[in-house]
C-alpha cells in the first residue's frame, strides 16, 4: 500500500496539470492561426505538422523509453521542452515558414507526452492495485475546468494561450520529480521490433478502424472552433461547451472498467462509432449556439472511448518491452497520421465545399466504418471459432 500512496496522487497530479495544459491550448490554437489571417489550407496544413513530425519522433522516443534504465527522465525531458518550444510559436509573428517550423519543433516533444505518461501511469496503476482510468478522469477534470477558464481568458487576449501552456508544463516537469521511476525492458538476446505488434490481427483491424474515425476528429479539432465563430459562437460559449465535453467523458471512465469487462472491446468501439457519425451530422445541419452544448455533450462517448480501449489493450496484451512504443503506435493512431490527414485533407476540402458540407462527408465516412468494422469482426470471429474447432478436432484424435 506504501507504493500505491507513493504513486497514486502524484500521477493524479501531474495528469491534471498536463491535461490542464492541453486544456488552455488543444482547442483554440485554430483561433490564434485565424487571427494571422491564414486560409483553411494553411491552419490545416499548421495543425497537422505536429503530428506529422510525430511519425517520426514518436517510434524514436518509444524505442528510447521502452529501454531506458528510466522512463520517467525521458517523461521530464518532454514536458520542459514544451514549454520552451511553445514560446516560439508566437515569436514567428506571421511568417508561415517560421509557424511551420516551430509547429514542427513542439510536436516533435509534444507528441510523446500523453503516451509515455500513459506507459508510465498504466505500469505503475497495474503494480499499486489502482485504476488507470481514475488517473486519467482527474486528467479530464482539469482539462475540463481549464477549458472553461480560457474562453474567457483567451476572449481578453490570444496570445495568453502560449503564457499558460507553457506555464502548466513547467509545473508539470516539477511534479514529476515526485513519481517513483518506472525502468524500460532491455532484452539483450532478441530485441522486440515494432512490426510485431501488428501480428495481433484484431489489434490491426481495431487500428485501421480507429484510425478512420480519428480522421474525423482530426479535422474537427482544427476547424471546429474557426465554424463555431462563423455561425454565431462566441469565445465564452464555446469554452463552456468544451468543458461540458471533458465532464461528458467522466461516466464513461468511470465505469470503463466494467463495460471493459462486460461488453469488450468490439462493441464499446461500435457504440462510440455510432455517436462519432451522429455528432459530426449534428455539426453539419443543426449546429447554433442554442445546440453547442448537446453537441459537446456527445464528445463523451468519442476520443476518449476509443483512447481507453486502445490503451487498455495494448497494456495487457502486449509484449511487456514493446508497451511503450505500442502506447506510442496508440498515440500516432489516435491523433498522429489521422491528424495529418483529418487536417490536411479536411482543411482542402472546406476550401472546395464548406466546413459544414466536410462535417457531413465525416459523418459518411464514420457509418462506413462501424460498418465494415462490425463485419470485419464478425468474420474475424468466425475463423477464430472454425480454427478452434479443427485443433480441437485434431487434439482428440
Amino acid at each position: 500500500m506504501r507504493i500505491k500512496r507513493s504513486s497514486f496522487l502524484p500521477l493524479a497530479l501531474l495528469y491534471a496539470i498536463i491535461f490542464m495544459s492541453r486544456g488552455g491550448y488543444f482547442y483554440y490554437i485554430g483561433l490564434y492561426y485565424s487571427t494571422l489571417q491564414l486560409s483553411n489550407a494553411e491552419i490545416g496544413l499548421l495543425s497537422s505538422i505536429g503530428a506529422l513530425v510525430g511519425l517520426v519522433g514518436q517510434p524514436l522516443w518509444g524505442s528510447i523509453t521502452d529501454y531506458a534504465p528510466n522512463k520517467n527522465r525521458i517523461l521530464q525531458l518532454t514536458l520542459l521542452m514544451t514549454a520552451l518550444a511553445v514560446c516560439l510559436l508566437p515569436l514567428s509573428g506571421r511568417n508561415f515558414l517560421l509557424l511551420i517550423l516551430a509547429a514542427a519543433f513542439l510536436g516533435f516533444f509534444d507528441n510523446t507526452v500523453t503516451p509515455l505518461s500513459d506507459s508510465i501511469a498504466i505500469e505503475l496503476a497495474h503494480k499499486s492495485g489502482f485504476k488507470f482510468s481514475v488517473i486519467r478522469t482527474i486528467g479530464s477534470v482539469g482539462f475540463a475546468v481549464m477549458a472553461a477558464l480560457a474562453g474567457k481568458i483567451f476572449a481578453r487576449n490570444i496570445l495568453y494561450l502560449f503564457v499558460v501552456f507553457a506555464l502548466f508544463r513547467l509545473l508539470a516537469f516539477l511534479v514529476s520529480f515526485l513519481i517513483p521511476p518506472v525502468k524500460g525492458y532491455r532484452k539483450e538476446e532478441k530485441p522486440a521490433r515494432l512490426w510485431e505488434i501488428f501480428q495481433d490481427k484484431k489489434l490491426t483491424y481495431i487500428y485501421v478502424y480507429v484510425f478512420i474515425l480519428s480522421c474525423t476528429n482530426g479535422f474537427f479539432s482544427s476547424f471546429h472552433a474557426i465554424y463555431s465563430q462563423e455561425v454565431g459562437i462566441g469565445t465564452e460559449l464555446l469554452g463552456i461547451g468544451i468543458a461540458l465535453g471533458s465532464f461528458s467523458q467522466f461516466p464513461f471512465m468511470l465505469l470503463f472498467d466494467r463495460l471493459y469487462q462486460r461488453l469488450g472491446i468490439v462493441k464499446i468501439l461500435l457504440i462510440s462509432g455510432m455517436i462519432y457519425s451522429l455528432r459530426w451530422f449534428l455539426y453539419a445541419t443543426a449546429l447554433t449556439p442554442a445546440t453547442l452544448l448537446l453537441l459537446w455533450a456527445l464528445h463523451g462517448g468519442t476520443f476518449i472511448v476509443l483512447y481507453l480501449c486502445l490503451a487498455e489493450y495494448v497494456s495487457t496484451s502486449v509484449a511487456p518491452e514493446l508497451r511503450t512504443r505500442g502506447q506510442m503506435v496508440n498515440a500516432m493512431i489516435l491523433t498522429g497520421i489521422s491528424s495529418i490527414l483529418g487536417a490536411t485533407g479536411g482543411g482542402l476540402c472546406a476550401q472546395w465545399i464548406g466546413v459544414g458540407s466536410t462535417f457531413f462527408l465525416s459523418a459518411l465516412f464514420s457509418a462506413g466504418a462501424v460498418l465494415s468494422f462490425y463485419v470485419l469482426m464478425k468474420s474475424l470471429a468466425r475463423q477464430n471459432r472454425e480454427t478452434k474447432n479443427i485443433k480441437g478436432a485434431a487434439d482428440s484424435f
